[in-house]
């Protein structure tokens, strides 16, 4: 069976199996084409019935195994869809074989030159199943065509021969050609089973030692973060102290202040404030990478933006923005951490008032992706737009563009990384369009459910 138990391993393998069936689909098209093709164009005798009654077989069990891999789907997050998956794979393999070994038996028998896609199926075992298996489903191709064709070498069989001028109850071959062309194909498929797994083990190898080098760096990366969020709150703690006493001497509690130098208290208690701002957004951050597991539960999207738009009414009326909302999904709830969506959707709406010039307009959609699976959220605005060559930076750790800065100068560069690691650790995505001069659009798809659940 298969045995690969590191994190991954079954969906993996549900993958390949996908894979497999779209080939096996195209193999039932082109195994049609080919037997109407070599009857009716070629004008070759073929014994129609049992080839199409091989094709039609192929078809029945790809629609069976089609249906046993959805349902195997569902169960991907547990391990309880390891052992199924490897023994849907084998079983299609297994039968694979034989029904090739039928359409060879009635196209010519090891005459056929097609007796040579049995290698193909070694390859494809050797890809999907551990290397027991695959030698075992070396054995039975082995053993299923030399049974077969031994028998019809012997007469124990009729053999349909495709040239008719060859009798078809005589031998094809020889007994000393049978045993040299059935060894050859034998000791082939073993030797590219061997040659296959020994590759494929080597890449399975590096996949694991990357696997285990990027689980290290996310876990030099989450003690970075705890270190930095720690750091942070203290700075914060300090900077609030220091902006509370600038505001004690703004407010005159310590005696009438002159121009001159309330002028310098109001630039001091200013930078504060912005880089409050930044410690603040320096902490969120640290403190979701530094969080290994987020507490997901249902959380209502379309209820969470009207309050964020709630909240942001006194900088929306001060800049005369028009915003609206329209919701036009079938359901707007999505499991998910709802500090982290808060996050994502308020940072998103600071970004558009931001960077919308007053009388401007915001606006927020929600609808479905084609399927139901996920829900689309997307927001818009009139503001500056983005350059075209730095859309692909904007989520980067600290960068602003270029005519963010100037158009105001104050801002942490930190936003749009904390919504992009919000959809990163609910498996979501998301996508920018922008014009500068003419807006920008943010669209984020989250799916409803969590994998498996």
């Amino acid at each position: 069976m298969y045995q690969e138990k590191r994190p991954g391993a079954t969906a993996d393998l549900l993958a390949r199996i996908r894979w497999l069936l779209l080939l096996r689909w195209f193999a039932a098209a082109g195994l049609l084409i080919a037997i109407t093709g070599t009857r009716f164009v070629l004008r070759v005798d073929v014994p129609l019935v049992p080839l199409y009654a091989a094709n039609l077989a192929l078809v029945l069990m790809n629609a069976c195994y089609t249906l046993f891999q959805r349902a195997l789907r569902k169960r991907a997050a547990a391990m309880r869809a390891a052992v199924p998956a490897a023994f849907l794979a084998n079983l299609q393999i297994s039968l694979d074989l034989a029904l090739l070994t039928w359409l060879i038996h009635f196209t010519g028998g090891i005459e056929n030159p097609v007796i040579f896609f049995y290698t193909f199926h070694m390859v494809i075992a050797s890809i999907l199943l551990s290397n027991r298996d695959a030698y075992l489903q070396a054995a039975f191709a082995s053993a299923v065509f030399g049974l077969v064709m031994a028998a019809e070498q012997a007469g124990l069989i009729p053999r349909h021969g495709i040239d008719p001028l060859v009798a078809r109850a005589s031998p094809a071959v020889s007994w000393p050609d049978f045993i040299a062309r059935s060894g050859a194909l034998i000791a082939t498929l073993f030797i590219i089973v061997y040659m296959s797994t020994s590759i494929v083990n080597r890449l399975r190898e590096r996949e694991r030692e990357l696997e285990n080098a990027n689980r290290k760096l996310l876990d030099a990366d989450r003690i970075k973060s705890r270190y930095v969020m720690t750091v942070s709150h203290d700075i914060r703690g300090s900077i609030g102290a220091v902006q509370s006493c600038l505001l004690v001497v703004l407010d005159g509690f310590t005696g009438t202040v002159p121009d001159k130098t309330r002028a310098m208290v109001e630039r001091a208690e200013k930078r504060c404030e912005n880089l409050l701002r930044f410690v603040r957004d320096l902490l969120d951050l640290s403190r979701m990478r530094a969080t290994e597991q987020l507490e997901k539960k249902p959380v209502d999207l379309a209820a969470l933006v009207t309050r964020a738009v709630e909240h942001a009414r006194s900088p929306l009326d001060a800049k005369r923005l028009a915003i609206s909302v329209e919701n036009l999904a079938s359901s707007s709830v999505l499991r998910a951490s709802e500090g982290a969506m808060e996050h994502l959707v308020s940072k998103l709406l600071d970004n558009a008032i931001k960077y919308t010039p007053p009388q401007g307009r915001i606006g927020f959609r929600l609808e479905d992706v084609p399927g139901g699976d996920w829900l689309r959220v997307t927001v818009t605005d009139t503001g500056i737009g983005l350059p075209q060559e730095e859309i692909d930076l904007v989520f980067e750790d600290f960068h602003r563009a270029s005519n963010a800065r100037e158009f105001d100068p104050d801002g942490t560069g930190l936003g749009l990384s904390i919504v992009k690691h919000v959809l990163d650790a609910h498996g979501g995505r998301i996508r920018v369009k922008s014009e500068v001069g003419r807006g920008s659009e943010f669209a984020f798809d989250l799916p409803r459910k969590e994998a498996g659940s």
